[in-house]
């Protein structure tokens, strides 16, 4: 089984099914306190774009994704997500990786720069894997938030999101060793 891609809009509403540890199929089940179908605690009204950051077709695909929310620097970027095996039984004895990468944009290329990244055990009695991710010294830009497994295996949740007053620009090459040109 191959995790399924699906829109970064679909993703709000639906469990993600992904291929993990040896043939053991889980599947990641948003648990946010934004809401239902939701695995970030605070979403903007920004799902459907951004004003800072134009959907335009020349643009590197993460500059298409929509922007699922603004925090101010300083401010956590906090989610969760339950986690299901092939029977449907709540895993609680695994664990997920939570990534923070920097994006910058030349043409049409995006650059990812890992900033954080962490392990997160599940909370026992609620069987939430409950995440933080701090925002303190980060500069105002554009960042993602991925979630994988600990073998690896990135998961299809990806989050678009903006810290401080960020401002697109795709016309400033990055720095020397800035992360890989993907797009």
């Amino acid at each position: 089984m191959k995790a399924v891609v699906v829109p970064a809009v679909l993703v709000l509403s639906l469990a993600v099914p992904i291929l993990a540890l040896g043939a053991n199929a889980y599947t990641i089940v948003p648990a946010g306190a934004a809401g239902p179908g939701l695995y970030l605690d605070k979403v903007g009204p920004l799902l459907e774009g951004s004003e800072s950051l134009p959907v335009v077709e020349r643009l590197p695909r993460i500059a298409r994704q929509p922007l699922w929310a603004v925090y101010e620097i300083g401010e956590p970027v906090t989610g969760g997500c339950k986690m299901y095996d092939q029977d449907d039984m709540l895993v609680r004895g695994s664990s997920i990786i939570v990534e923070l990468y920097r994006l910058s944009f030349y043409r049409q290329v995006a650059y990812y720069e890992l900033l954080y990244r962490e392990r997160v055990r599940c909370d026992m009695p609620s069987g939430i894997y409950r995440f933080s991710v701090p925002t303190d010294g980060l500069e105002a830009a554009f960042y993602q938030i991925r979630l994988g497994l600990p073998n690896g295996t990135n998961l299809d949740p990806e989050f678009r999101i903006q810290i401080g007053d960020a401002v697109f620009t795709n016309d400033v090459p990055p720095e020397e060793g800035a992360g890989c040109g993907c797009g």
